[in-house]
């Protein structure tokens, strides 16, 4: 496990599947003890989003580690190291809507190539890339509406087809989306079938700080 601690805000409107997503991080990732996960257990708690919902309720240290770092989420800006964008394909209009002050407000880690946006619940629009490339679209128009140029877009980010409930593209590329690989082939980045949320992060928490 990696000493280099990393802070992520994430960042999701009701329905996005945030808690879902980082749940089942903390699970897979090595971020639930085996005294917490008993008690998630005896409370009824252990589904990915109780469990997350439960801990942050309770003010514990929600975190996980990736191949390279210790990510514990956080809810202070100024001390975050980067920021994880959940979003899905339906209805995202309403979702950027609803999160539009905070996205404002993090417009700098957008600019500064510190944040990665998963496009969750694409396992319920049947892995289709064409939801994922019109959600990506709607998303880059937010920005745009921010002040983000174009080439601070796809090069800035990586964006990720996922299921936060399944897993897919979490940690393991998954072969739902064999077409994702095509799209980030110049990412820099390795991965099977495209590049994964952890992987996505590591490469985020590694870029320098644009000044």
């Amino acid at each position: 496990m990696s000493s280099n601690s990393k802070a992520l805000v994430v960042v999701g409107s009701r329905g996005s599947g945030r808690a879902t997503a980082v749940g089942n991080l903390m699970y897979k990732c090595g971020g639930i003890d085996m005294p917490t996960l008993a008690r998630l257990e005896k409370g009824g708690n252990s589904t990915y989003p109780k469990a997350f919902k439960e801990m942050q309720a309770r003010k514990e240290t929600i975190h996980f580690y990736t191949p390279k770092n210790t990510v514990t989420v956080t809810d202070d800006i100024s001390s975050a190291d980067g920021v994880l964008l959940v979003v899905t394909p339906e209805k995202i209009d309403e979702q950027l809507q609803e999160i539009g002050a905070v996205l404002n407000e993090l417009r700098t880690f957008f600019a500064q190539k510190k944040a990665v946006i998963l496009i969750n619940k694409l396992d319920e629009h049947g892995w289709a890339a064409g939801k994922f490339t019109v959600a990506v679209q709607v998303v880059e128009e937010a920005l745009h509406n921010l002040g983000l140029s174009d080439d601070q877009f796809w090069h800035s980010r990586l964006c990720v087809p996922a299921s936060g409930l399944k897993g897919d593209n979490l940690i393991e590329g998954s072969a739902n989306t064999a077409w994702y690989a095509d799209l980030v082939g110049d990412s820099g980045v390795e991965a099977g079938n495209g590049v994964t949320v952890v992987a996505a992060l590591d490469n985020m928490f590694g870029q320098a700080h644009v000044l």
